[in-house]
């Protein structure tokens, strides 16, 4: 049977806010609080530089549910106002209907590390403006 070295260091805070929390094993400290914001950073550097590692095909799933339709899609379309809300909501109808495939409305698009790469400087800027 295996225990734990970890030792808990608790302070008490006089504000009302959550304590300060540490943990020590083999005579090194960590903060779980510090180290997931490392962790965090640690990711982010990695996919501005590296990428994803898969490839994300356009697709199309429709779910009857006992009161609805539910149809998921994953095509290469943004959203940003209710114009563009209605193209997607008459993809959805067209596919329902039998009208259009995703092949043929998306031939051979494949979301991957390129795609990824390109629009990640765009991406820091969106989620800069929304912070």
């Amino acid at each position: 049977m295996m225990r734990s070295t970890a030792i808990s260091h608790v302070k008490d805070v006089d504000s009302g806010l959550l304590p300060e929390i540490a943990y020590s094993r083999s005579g090194v400290a960590f903060n779980p609080r510090e180290d997931v914001w490392r962790f965090r950073d640690a990711v982010t550097s990695t996919l501005r530089t590296d990428g994803i590692d898969f490839d994300v095909p356009a697709s199309y799933l429709r779910e009857r549910l006992s009161w609805s339709t539910s149809v998921h899609l994953i095509v290469p379309l943004e959203v940003r106002d209710e114009a563009e809300l209605r193209v997607v909501a008459d993809l959805g109808k067209r596919l329902l209907q039998g009208k259009t495939t995703i092949e043929r409305e998306f031939p051979g698009y494949r979301y991957g590390r390129e795609q990824w790469l390109a629009e990640c400087h765009t991406m820091e800027e969106d989620l800069r403006l929304k912070v």
